[in-house]
């Protein structure tokens, strides 16, 4: 089985929902789980639930790294949050993998601190999938760098072509860069930049600029952007996917039975909003497996985010982009 480590206490709907995921994971047979948080709140859910007998362990934390809190000052202050002490079970190979709903910014600045980064790395970032109409399409970053340079960018584009080969047995991934236009002299001072570093580095497959409507049918494999531009994507696809199925909804009740309507709504929702499907998108660049998951996720969306752990860790993503990293550096 693989083991994981979840973070019980990050996020808005913690611990109750990531409880109830948990349970629905372990229940798979597929997981041993550590569940991180304080001992009597978890296990008094536990008992609740009446999930005695499968796989899940208590481990006990202190403190809870909340979104908007400086990730830093709070590992000072807060050494036993539950985030960190999660990444603490990964660093000393307690477990294979690690999930939290909570903190990109708490995840993100433990990881470096305690695992440290891949040789070749400057900056770590968070990328997957994130539109079902193109499901063989990757987007990073989506959120943890708002300011770039063509390095980083360089290193998100290598990340992300590895991403593709494990997650997709894709043997040269094509990788793109997100632009307002095709022509190669389209875009800002960093998209104009980065494309000169890619042409130069022949390791990746660089087909061009993708242009934000093409995100729906691009022949990239890989679509490479800086973090604010990543999230402002990311949340405009949850948000338009939410609104469309509430327009379904109120348009076509009185003309589809409700079966159907809630097939439709659900299709769509699917395919716009699947940070949930996979539960998360994990950290690449760091030293382990780390995968952040939605802070709003429900009990589905964490389960799910241990099929994501799981294909990662079978893949070797880790070893492969450890590879893959050393030939940047050169």
């Amino acid at each position: 089985m693989i083991s994981v480590a979840l973070d019980a206490m990050g996020g808005d709907n913690a611990p109750e929902e990531i409880v109830r995921g948990a349970i629905k994971a372990a229940k798979t047979g597929q997981f041993k789980i550590a569940l991180v948080g304080d001992p009597n709140i978890l296990e008094g859910l536990l008992s609740k639930e009446q999930a005695t007998g499968l796989p899940i362990q208590v481990v006990a934390s202190e403190g809870v790294i909340f979104e908007g809190e400086s990730p830093i000052e709070s590992l000072k202050s807060k050494p036993r949050a539950s985030v960190s002490v999660c990444i603490g079970l990964l660093r000393h190979k307690k477990v294979d993998g690690v999930i939290t709903m909570g903190s990109t910014g708490g995840a993100m600045a433990s990881s470096v601190f305690q695992l440290g980064l891949i040789d070749g790395v400057e900056r770590p970032a968070i990328g997957g999938e994130i539109i079902g109409f193109s499901p063989r399409t990757m987007l990073l970053d989506l959120g943890s760098n708002v300011d770039c340079r063509p390095a980083h960018m360089l290193n998100f584009a290598v990340m992300g072509s590895v991403f593709a080969n494990a997650r997709w047995s894709i043997g040269n991934p094509t990788v793109g860069i997100l632009s307002i236009g095709a022509e190669s002299g389209k875009g800002n001072k960093l998209v104009k930049e980065t494309i000169a570093k890619f042409e130069e580095f022949s390791q990746i497959n660089f087909i061009g600029n993708v242009e934000p409507n093409e995100l729906l049918n691009t022949p990239a494999n890989v679509v490479v952007c800086d973090g604010f531009v990543g999230n402002v994507i990311l949340k405009l696809t949850e948000g338009l996917g939410i609104a469309v199925c509430d327009y379904i909804q109120d348009h076509y009740s009185s003309m589809v039975d409700e079966k159907t309507l809630s097939m439709i709504k659900e299709d769509v929702f699917q395919r716009t909003n699947v940070v949930e499907t996979f539960g998360g998108g994990p950290i690449l660049g760091v030293k382990g497996l780390v995968v952040v998951g939605h802070g709003k996720a429900q009990a589905s969306a964490v389960a799910n985010a241990f099929g994501t752990v799981k294909w990662m860790v079978e893949s070797k993503y880790t070893d492969k982009l450890e590879t893959e990293l050393a030939k940047v550096s050169k």
